[in-house]
């Protein structure tokens, strides 16, 4: 889990200190939820009361392997932010960067070329969430839709899995015909 307030600063700038999932729901103003998602239903119950009416984002993508690669497990709720959002009934849940490659986050020194999908219920939540993705250096946040199109999101991870282990690289997704001036005008 991690724990976003609401000023950027420089990574290098940033104190690290591990805390417990408790301690960063309870100081954090934005939180994001990011462990596998067999322990979701677990994990977040106890944490419900600190989250509270926070705006948590699932960057959970329910992902099984076997011998023919990447697959989505079935999900009663329909995906992992839907069943997020049963599980902490008062946030406001963000479903987003489920396309983005852990190791183009990792890799400070280069933009990072690639469009975040961003889903959720709550307007408000989500342009904080699309904010986040657009202060990250070549990065585009992109309203997708309500949280019910989550699944699809998630599903989209084991894609660009496959997509990276078989080409070798950490490939994006970056969306044609979406020009900066749509996205900044929202329609």
């Amino acid at each position: 889990m991690s724990a976003f307030g609401t000023q950027c600063r420089e990574p290098s700038a940033l104190p690290v200190r591990g805390v417990t999932n408790a301690e960063a729901a309870e100081r954090g103003e934005v939180v994001y939820l990011m462990f596998p998602w067999e322990g979701q239903a677990a994990a977040l119950p106890p944490l419900a009361e600190a989250i509270g009416a926070k705006i948590a984002v699932s960057v959970i993508s329910p992902l099984a392997f076997d011998a023919g690669g990447p697959w989505v497990p079935p999900v009663a709720d329909g995906s992992a932010a839907q069943e997020a959002a049963k599980l902490l009934p008062t946030a406001r849940v963000v479903s987003a960067f489920h396309d983005v490659a852990a190791g183009k986050l990792r890799a400070l020194d280069k933009p990072v070329e690639t469009d975040v999908l961003v889903c959720g219920d709550d307007a408000e939540a989500k342009a904080v969430v699309l904010g986040h993705a657009a202060a990250i250096e070549g990065m585009r946040g992109v309203d997708a839709g309500p949280l019910r199109l989550s699944a699809q999101l998630e599903g989209l991870t084991a894609v660009l899995v496959s997509v990276n282990r078989r080409y070798r690289v950490r490939a994006g997704v970056r969306l044609s015909g979406l020009s900066d001036a749509k996205l900044a005008g929202g329609s």
